[in-house]
């Protein structure tokens, strides 16, 4: 979050559990009691009441939450961060990069967003596709990158027609693929 945002904003998430009093130290014991403890009303009303399935998470955006405060596009961001941080995680499992598919990636982000975004995936060392609805004619999200826009159901490589405002000189709807 702090590249994508230019360090202006951070994000700690929180595990709330009704399993255990202190997600940080869970306790086998005390979880184990208190799945015990409701297992007769949870078989008489067919439902689960405790459990993991039932946690959630808090995702805090400078302190406070983002279920509250969050913009639009500090969500989208929230969550590319998020996937992001998954990449690294799996590319550490797995012992090589993994495939990643993108989808609208730049909705809901402002320009200085949509920049630290392209330069943030370019430093990932993996096959990123990107999908997109606008093209500014600058986005450059890689030296090894190759744009494609999509028209009227052609594939159509953008370096033939970088420079015009719409692909073909039409307007109406499109989709570029970076």
């Amino acid at each position: 979050m702090n590249r994508l945002s230019r360090n202006k904003e951070s994000i700690k998430l929180e595990l709330v559990s009704n399993a255990v009093n202190d997600p940080k130290a869970p306790n086998k014991k005390e979880i184990l009691d208190k799945m015990q403890s409701y297992q007769d009303r949870e078989i008489k009303n067919r439902i689960s009441i405790i459990g993991p399935h039932r946690d959630d998470i808090i995702i805090w955006l400078n302190d406070k939450p983002s279920r509250e405060y969050a913009s639009q596009g500090q969500a989208r961001t929230i969550i590319l961060s998020l996937k992001l941080a998954l990449l690294d995680l799996l590319a550490d499992y797995l012992g090589e990069a993994p495939l990643v598919l993108l989808d609208d990636l730049d909705s809901e982000l402002d320009s200085i967003r949509r920049e630290q975004l392209y330069k943030t995936v370019t430093d990932h060392r993996c096959q990123i596709f990107i999908t997109g609805t606008e093209f500014e004619g600058k986005k450059e999200p890689g030296a090894e990158s190759k744009q494609f826009a999509v028209e009227d159901g052609r594939v159509l490589s953008m370096e033939k027609i970088v420079g015009k405002s719409r692909v073909g000189g039409q307007t109406g709807p499109r989709s570029n693929t970076f």
